[in-house]
């Protein structure tokens, strides 16, 4: 969802606020952070950590030249990582990874986007 004001720091704070308190089955303050850098953190079978930060941007350099700070505009996204090391299944088949319902991908992430979807920071 666009913004058309607020500080980024701001925003991405809100989103691991939303996330902790309605995805408070999965997420905690102790393993969902901040982050730049969205390799898999050390993890043991049985964990599952979240990581949200911010995505590249861009300023959209025509309103710039037309209006200056007034009218810049700063475009970027936020990412939502979720990491949940399961080591039950055999090679190539990925379903308890995937569907586990307590620790599977798909319903960490039907989870997340119900937390995100129709939500705005204030």
């Amino acid at each position: 969802m666009a913004r058309v004001n607020g500080l980024e720091q701001d925003i991405i704070d809100a989103v691991i606020a939303r996330l902790i308190a309605q995805v408070s089955d999965v997420f905690d303050a102790n393993n969902l952070y901040l982050c730049m850098d969205w390799q898999a953190p050390q993890m043991t079978p049985g964990d599952v950590c979240g990581l949200v930060g911010p995505d590249d941007g861009e300023f959209n350099e025509t309103m710039l030249d037309g209006g200056g700070q007034d009218q810049a505009t700063f475009s970027t996204s936020i990412i939502v990582a979720v990491f949940t090391p399961i080591r039950t299944d055999q090679s190539k088949r990925h379903s308890d990874s995937l569907k586990n319902t307590t620790r599977g991908l798909l319903p960490i992430w039907q989870k997340i986007l119900k937390a995100l979807t129709a939500w705005t920071p204030e």
